[in-house]
């Protein structure tokens, strides 16, 4: 008898290495945010926040259409599919932007499939 394939959910963090005024973050509140996702999933997979590869962005901003351009590092987090890891990200989204000053930080959310 095949067993079932558990579910899980994963999510994509573009966490800048730039505040918004282009002042670069220091490396111990990105270590802290590491280490808060460590401990409560267990582990993460992220790029490199220094050197290349670094990914970067640029858009428009504002009712004034002012370009905006950062750079980030991409985060991928896989949790159990509990229920509890969107609340978890919802909460952590809204403390991120807060400590490192960003308009907006996105978090990418879809369900796997672990084979």
């Amino acid at each position: 008898m095949a067993q079932s394939t558990p579910f899980f959910h994963r999510f994509c963090v573009h966490l800048p290495i730039l505040y918004n005024d282009g002042r670069p973050i220091e490396t111990e509140k990105i270590d802290s945010m590491l280490d808060t996702l460590q401990r409560r999933f267990g582990g993460y997979t992220k790029s490199p926040h220094l050197g290349s590869p670094i990914f970067e962005g640029s858009w428009y901003v504002g009712p004034d259409d002012k370009i905006y351009h950062d750079k980030l590092f991409l985060m991928y987090i896989d949790a159990p599919d509990d229920g509890k890891a969107i609340e978890f990200f919802r909460e952590f989204k809204s403390s991120m932007e807060k400590t490192l000053e960003q308009v907006e930080i996105y978090i990418i959310y879809y369900r796997i499939i672990k084979l």
